[in-house]
């Protein structure tokens, strides 16, 4: 887990408490991790590979907007919003590797072991705030 920068806070001791609550998986290029629209209930933290992020643009068509990969995540909204609607869908580009922590077990992980649930919500804030970031850039690119 060292190689993926939203858990590089946790401190070692916690790293295998932390790896209890992750769900190991390999997907094929083409599957969908998230669907524009659905109820998000889940993160996603790329350990190889890439995905692309695909948003429903006005004639219905899904477009690109732009690619994640190795030590990325995608979906943080979904454990910190209470109404995780996904805002993009998220598609396999690569064979890949994925770590999925659940809603439900971030809730446990914050009921059981507030420490890391704590880090987790700093490190969240954090690559949002640079998100927003790095649109506000492309934005005013564009004005």
């Amino acid at each position: 887990m060292c190689e993926i920068p939203m858990f590089d806070q946790i401190r070692p001791d916690d790293v295998t408490v932390m790896a209890s609550y992750l769900e190991y998986r390999k997907v094929t290029p083409g599957t969908v991790l998230a669907a524009e629209g659905q109820t998000g209930d889940s993160v996603f933290f790329i350990v190889s590979g890439k995905i692309e992020i695909k948003k429903e643009g006005m004639d219905g068509k899904l477009a690109s907007m732009g690619f994640r990969g190795k030590g990325t995540s995608v979906g943080e909204i979904s454990l910190v919003s209470d109404n995780p609607i996904r805002i993009a869908t998220v598609v396999a580009k690569d064979p890949s590797e994925i770590l999925v922590l659940s809603r439900v077990n971030f809730e446990k992980i914050e009921a059981k072991n507030p420490s890391i649930a704590i880090r987790i919500l700093k490190n969240i804030a954090s690559t949002l705030s640079q998100r927003v970031g790095q649109l506000s850039g492309k934005l005013a690119d564009l004005a």
